[in-house]
C-alpha cells in the first residue's frame, strides 16, 4: 500500500486569541450633565436668557408685515399695454 497523503485542509481548529479588552472612553462632559447642574450660577442663566429675549425682541421689532413685504398687486396682470410697459 501507498503512504497516506496529508489532508488538503487542516483538521485541527486553532483557538483564536482572546481579544484584548478595550478601555471604555470617559464620558464627554457637557453643560447639561447632572453633575454640572448643581454648580451653575442662576444669575448667569438669567442674564443669558434676558440677553437672548432682548436680542429676539429687537430683531422682530424691525420686521415688516408680510403684506408690505410682498405687494400682491404687483403680481396681477396689467390692465393695459401702457401699464405693462410702465412696469418693465
Amino acid at each position: 500500500m501507498a503512504a497516506a497523503s496529508p489532508p488538503l485542509l487542516p483538521t485541527t481548529v486553532v483557538p483564536a486569541a482572546a481579544p484584548s479588552p478595550t478601555p471604555t472612553p470617559a464620558p464627554i462632559p457637557t453643560a447639561l450633565s447632572s453633575a454640572d447642574a448643581t454648580d451653575t450660577n442662576p444669575a448667569a442663566i438669567r442674564a443669558f436668557l434676558s440677553r437672548l429675549v432682548d436680542t429676539t425682541r429687537g430683531a422682530l421689532s424691525g420686521a415688516r408685515p408680510w403684506s408690505e413685504l410682498a405687494d400682491r398687486s404687483t403680481l396681477s396682470h396689467p390692465d393695459s399695454l401702457a401699464e405693462a410697459q410702465w412696469r418693465s
